[in-house]
């Protein structure tokens, strides 16, 4: 069994980027990119997606057996570390983000519930943790030769924006 799994499926490793997307968050552009995610309905909906998809990804890249135990944990009122593992691995988007509590407040629980019911999609998405991390999910599923186990991905709007924004502010960097 699992003992203590990480959520973080893809990773920046190159320096340069990783100083220049800090320097982005430091002069503010999660709050601005934020900003532009929730005035767009497209962006949105994408965003809710990105983050769906990677739990899916996630949730798909523990062995049927951890999966098996932590959904018994996940209804079991004494076994809160592993139903909180549970969740986490199995319902938390990009950077930890819990996309499932916003969609609970529109009586869904998943994004293709929501799109098939009367209901629209909660008008504002979840915060932006990292940009970090969205920049890594959006370079390993975008135009990817990984061999992943969904045939295409979302695009990811924020991993998008901090990418113009890198080729924008730091044109040396190789992206």
């Amino acid at each position: 069994m699992l003992s203590s799994p990480f959520p973080t499926l893809f990773w920046l490793t190159d320096p340069e980027i990783c100083r220049a997307i800090s320097e982005l968050e430091r002069r503010g552009s999660i709050h601005e990119i934020q900003t532009m995610i929730e005035q767009s309905a497209d962006l949105t909906d994408r965003l809710f997606q990105s983050h769906e998809e990677y739990a899916r990804l996630r949730w798909s890249s523990i062995t049927t057996e951890d999966q098996k135990v932590l959904e018994a944990a996940s209804k079991r009122i004494e076994s809160s570390s592993l139903s909180r593992m549970h969740d986490m691995m199995k319902h938390s988007g990009i950077a930890g983000s819990n996309v499932t509590a916003f969609l609970q407040t529109s009586n869904c629980t998943t994004l293709e519930k929501q799109k098939s019911s009367s209901h629209t999609l909660p008008t504002s998405a979840p915060p932006i943790k990292c940009l970090h991390a969205h920049y890594a999910h959006h370079r390993s599923t975008t135009n990817t030769r990984l061999a992943l186990p969904f045939s295409s991905f979302t695009i990811n709007p924020v991993g998008e924006r901090v990418h113009e924004l890198l080729a924008q502010e730091f044109p040396y960097l190789s992206l």
